[in-house]
């Protein structure tokens, strides 16, 4: 510690820092207790002491270490070279010389020993023995110890050790287990790309685009990733087009290239004048190409649907019948797939290939050692499961997926209403054990819908997966070919990938009513018939609860109409009879009293209503108003209730109107008065009307409709005429 403390500057020829300077300096060099001593400005330094102690702790450290790792890997030390001679008669025995230590090479006959202890002697025996030193640093790096290892190795001039880094992605083991799979956006065809960590709950969508930006559009994508590439195969536009189906291939999913794809040798299958195989029709139509790996043989196959003639088991309308079909990737580099070969499928009649399909999608069930085909049975919108040792063989039936068939029915747990169903696609859970078969029904355009199953012979009930609503796609397991660098790259698309979030409201559903049935209504849907029927809506679950929804009666006839019913609807809506059809009328579920209701007044629920039960009196309104009529309604009055007397009505909107219907034969009965214009009571009629039972011959008013309806300001009524009379 300096005596003066001046402050003085580096340099200073003041006696009082020279004499501060020689003070530090002795306990620089002399000093034999203090490892540190501050210099004149108060800095702390090594004394030479403290140096010699920082190496006597780094070397013993060292010695330490070492000395374990001669415990852990065997080594024996006889002695310093300088210390000998030395008689050596086993391999893991070991000498040191100028810091290094050695052991016997392998070719030397044991015992061996030393010619001598100086340099000179060493020049003769060094080519009898072999460093062990890196030895030494192959145990280090392979202990298990946490300050070595991985920990002696930096990572690209991180600042952190290998160690470190690899801590860091230990969650790489486990994200292979995620699921991903694409979809496309109803109405603008853009691809999305999803991931999962359990296959029912998706991320945040991630949009295909090129490098232009530009949204790349495609229906019924199907993905893949495969030797490091990612693929997405969708179907092409039209046969005029001239290829059979479109794989964008991307190695980052940022970057995707387009492939226009054809596999007849070089050539298009579908066109719009040549048929296929046995077809009988021009194949105009390739639709669903969908991708399915083998891990048994580690290589990719893609199923695909190609028209082959009508369908003859459809007898109410000409329908399509379609072969599915199976063909290999044969060139990785320039996208070629060997020529399509059919997909034989023994179906539950017991005859080979006897119904129309499409929608094909295989994978592997390893529990079981088979090949698993689910597809859809085109024009009856049902899904066929198929069992097969190998993936291009026959392949027979297992079950059926029936939940939305296309006939008439009443709903049950999970249904929402018959209509087209596309797009099927397994794969397995996370236990290894369960089965999700997902789909798209396509004639509601409402989300992709799944069951769950064990064994393909029987499902679950119907779920929606839990994702944006998008039509047509497939779900694949992570782990059945993902690698880190795919993992690495769903990860970076994730964080900078662009998600489709709708912006304005969606474009509405259509759904075709052909039968009586009940349904759970679905949000933004417009459910319309031509023909009149009745539709049943059923209470919805919390999860289902619908947004507004619509019915239309799209017929000119003012015959037809469609009658809303059911348990929670407050009577029946009929729409059409020549009033709104041709019109889509809102309806909406208010929560308040859990109830469905429609917004259009013309609509308002139909119910045969006592006047007097409905007003609380028959004396109605005398004093003041407390009863409205409500707009549209007919009401009935009959002596068994008792006559009324309207004194007042409410001031309503211009046009609104009830009806009254006297049920009395009798021509005394006053069934209905209503008073005087006066004092406010917004009633127009210039005397008190009464309207008798009877006969309407002699001036009754007999199931005769009485029509009340609100003018500009004032309320009028049908005229009762003279009153009765006797004859």
């Amino acid at each position: 510690m300096a005596n003066f403390n001046t402050g003085n500057p580096l340099g200073s020829t003041d006696p009082r820092d020279l004499l501060d300077n020689a003070t530090i300096a002795d306990h620089y060099v002399d000093d034999t207790d203090s490892e540190s001593w501050p210099d004149r400005f108060g800095r702390p330094r090594r004394t030479w002491h403290g140096i010699e102690m920082d190496s006597s702790r780094q070397l013993s450290s060292q010695e330490d270490r070492f000395q374990k790792f001669l415990l852990s890997s065997g080594y024996v030390i006889l002695s310093d070279y300088i210390n000998g001679p030395i008689t050596f008669t086993a391999r893991n025995q070991i000498t040191a010389y100028n810091g290094e230590f050695y052991r016997p090479k392998a070719s030397v006959f044991l015992p061996y020993t030393t010619t001598g202890n100086t340099d000179s002697t060493w020049e003769a025996d060094k080519d009898n023995f072999v460093s062990v030193g890196d030895a030494a640093l192959r145990g280090e790096l392979a202990s298990s110890d946490v300050t070595l290892g991985g920990n002696l190795v930096a990572y690209h001039g991180s600042g952190s050790s290998i160690s470190e880094e690899v801590d860091k992605i230990q969650y790489l083991k486990e994200v292979p287990k995620i699921y991903y799979g694409t979809f496309f956006e109803n109405g603008s065809n853009v691809i999305n790309m999803f991931t999962s960590p359990n296959g029912i709950s998706m991320s945040d969508p991630i949009r295909i685009e090129s490098t232009s930006g530009i949204d790349y559009q495609g229906v019924d994508p199907s993905v893949i990733y495969y030797k490091g590439s990612w693929f997405i195969s969708v179907t092409a536009s039209s046969a005029s087009d001239g290829i059979d189906f479109i794989i964008f291939r991307s190695e980052d999913l940022v970057t995707w290239d387009r492939h226009n794809i054809v596999l007849n040798n070089g050539s298009a299958i579908c066109s719009n004048s040549a048929s296929w195989d046995t077809g009988t029709i021009a194949a105009s139509k390739l639709w669903a190409p969908e991708f399915s790996f083998d891990p048994v043989s580690g290589s990719l196959y893609l199923t695909i649907s190609i028209l082959l003639g009508v369908d003859s088991s459809v007898t109410t309308s000409t329908a399509n019948y379609f072969g599915t079909y199976i063909c290999k990737l044969t060139d990785l580099d320039s996208l070629k797939f060997s020529v399509p070969t059919r997909l034989n499928t023994v179906d539950n009649t017991g005859t080979t290939n006897g119904w129309s399909r499409i929608d094909a999608n295989i994978q592997y069930d390893s529990v079981n050692s088979r090949y698993i085909q689910v597809v859809k049975r085109e024009n009856y919108s049902i899904i066929d499961t198929f069992e097969c040792s190998t993936i291009d063989g026959t392949y027979t039936y297992l079950g059926t997926i029936d939940a939305l068939k296309t006939s008439p029915g009443t709903a049950s747990s999970g249904y929402y209403v018959y209509s087209g169903i596309e797009g099927c696609f397994p794969f397995l859970m996370r236990d290894n054990a369960t089965w999700v078969v997902g789909f798209d029904q396509n004639g509601t355009t409402d989300g992709i819908l799944y069951v769950t199953t064990t064994d393909f012979k029987t499902f679950s009930a119907m779920s929606p997966l839990r994702m944006p609503k998008m039509r047509h796609g497939t779900i694949v397991r992570g782990d059945l070919t993902l690698d880190q660098k795919g993992v690495n790259d769903l990860y970076k698309a994730q964080l900078n990938g662009s998600g489709y979030l709708p912006v304005k409201r969606s474009r509405l559903n259509f759904v075709q009513i052909k039968s009586n049935i009940a349904i759970i209504p679905r949000a933004d849907t417009v459910y319309w018939a031509s023909s009149t029927f009745t539709v049943t809506l059923i209470t919805p679950s919390a999860t289902d609860i619908p947004k507004n929804f619509y019915f239309c009666t799209r017929s000119n006839d003012r015959s037809v109409y469609l009658r809303v019913t059911g348990a929670i609807v407050p009577g029946n809506f009929d729409i059409g009879w020549g009033i709104n059809n041709n019109k889509v009328i809102e309806f909406f579920f208010e929560s308040l009293s859990s109830v469905y209701r429609s917004t259009e007044t013309v609509t308002s629920p139909y119910t045969g209503t006592n006047l007097v039960t409905d007003a609380g009196s028959t004396a109605i309104n005398q004093s003041s108003i407390s009863w409205v009529p409500r707009n549209g309604r007919t009401y009935i009055v009959n002596s068994t209730v008792g006559a009324a007397t309207i004194y007042q009505l409410p001031d309503m909107p211009i046009g609104t109107y009830f009806n009254v219907v006297i049920q009395n034969s009798s021509t005394s009965f006053a069934g209905l008065t209503l008073k005087a214009n006066g004092s406010s009571n917004h009633m127009g009629n210039p005397s008190d009307y009464v309207y008798y039972g009877g006969n309407v011959a002699r001036g009754g008013f007999d199931s005769v409709l009485i029509r009340i309806e609100k003018g500009s300001d004032l309320w009028f009524a049908t005229s009762p005429g003279k009153g009765i009379t006797s004859s």
